[in-house]
């Protein structure tokens, strides 16, 4: 059975030789880690993941990643160094402060300044927002060649495909919250612009290939529950939504997933309304459960991730209980594919990482 009909069957809860089987993805500071405990094959983040696959024998996947964000980008830029710490622009106009020895994880920068601060700005950037589509194109290398294929293919963006987790990175999370109450057609229009772009993007992409399915990504949800009331996503995400996920079924794409850190329970529902039928990376510490979750929605959610990568850091007893806990009731009922539920930290020993590995897939091949 090749990767591409594994998946797609896994996911429409068909049998399966056994379930997908994927590397994790991992913060730069891990792969720097990894090659200082000395294991001189790691040299950067994509080679590694590449000689991964092959290592291991994974399934292979290919993500086509369409860049939604200012075109042109921004220039990166340092702004300001003292030798301890580092300012700097990124591409997307955010202005960060971080230690220099942690500047690769963008996970640890505080972020001082956003691109967007005023409705004037975002009019004065908007045609770099929604326009220059050719451009944007330009910058997908991988998009042709697809058609005759044994591997999975995903569209997606560069953490910049949906509604909320993009404009949190143009306004900054606390204007935005207020935009919601203080300028509501701000937002709409805001939104309708990156369903439009959106759209005109896969219609062009989906004239060069086909996917097998389309992931959102928003990181809308802290800890304790969603950046945004269950009232408000219904009254401005879920319509956006819609245009998407009608556009995807209109393609025949019928796969959609939405990538969200944190305790997303409240959203689940209002997702699965408006068309999208997988979550991941159901983050455990969050109090994801990927066991009750599929108690609670049955078949009409489609799952990933959800394997606590804490457990990752401690021992091989640990990780073998993380891994029979849960993978082996999910993966006779289907529609889920196990994987660590977030990339894995530098607290995870090289050495765990490879147990995990091993361990994980034999019990998949065990069914």
């Amino acid at each position: 059975m090749s990767a591409r009909e594994r998946f797609l069957r896994c996911l429409h809860f068909e049998p399966v030789d056994r379930v997908p089987y994927w590397v994790p993805w991992w913060w730069a500071e891990t792969i720097e880690r990894w090659a200082e405990e000395g294991h001189p094959e790691i040299k950067d983040r994509p080679s590694f993941e590449r000689d991964q696959e092959r290592v291991h024998d994974c399934d292979l996947k290919l993500h086509i990643r369409m860049w939604l964000s200012f075109e042109p980008p921004f220039e990166e830029k340092v702004l300001e160094d003292d030798g301890e710490y580092l300012v700097v622009r990124s591409s997307k106009g955010i202005v960060q402060k971080a230690r220099c020895d942690q500047l690769k994880d963008g996970e640890r920068r505080l972020s001082l300044r956003f691109p967007i601060e005023t409705r004037e700005d975002y009019l004065h950037y908007r045609n770099h927002l929604t326009g220059n589509i050719d451009a944007r194109l330009a910058r997908i290398k991988n998009l042709k060649g697809h058609h005759q294929r044994d591997y999975v293919v995903s569209l997606r963006g560069s953490l910049d495909c949906g509604f909320y987790g993009p404009l949190w990175q143009m306004v900054g999370f606390e204007r935005l919250s207020r935009l919601f109450y203080e300028e509501p057609d701000f937002v709409e229009m805001m939104m309708d612009d990156r369903a439009d772009l959106i759209i005109q993007m896969m219609e062009r992409i989906l004239s060069e290939t086909t996917i097998d399915w389309f992931c959102f990504w928003e990181d809308m949800a802290y800890n304790d529950g969603p950046l945004i009331s269950p009232e408000l996503f219904r009254r401005f995400m879920i319509p956006r939504y819609r245009r998407i996920t009608d556009f995807l079924h209109s393609k025949g794409v019928d796969l959609i997933f939405v990538d969200s850190d944190g305790d997303i329970s409240l959203l689940i529902p209002l997702w699965l309304e408006c068309g999208v039928n997988g979550m991941w990376p159901l983050e455990v510490r969050a109090g994801m459960d990927v066991l009750q979750l599929r108690r609670e929605y049955g078949r009409d959610l489609l799952m990933m991730g959800g394997l606590d990568k804490m457990e990752l850091m401690k021992g091989r007893k640990e990780i073998e209980a993380e891994v029979l806990k849960k993978v082996p009731p999910l993966v006779k009922d289907g529609g889920y594919i196990p994987r660590p539920d977030h990339a894995l930290p530098p607290d995870v020993p090289y050495n765990n990482y490879v147990y995990f590995m091993e361990f994980l897939k034999k019990v998949l091949e065990n069914g």
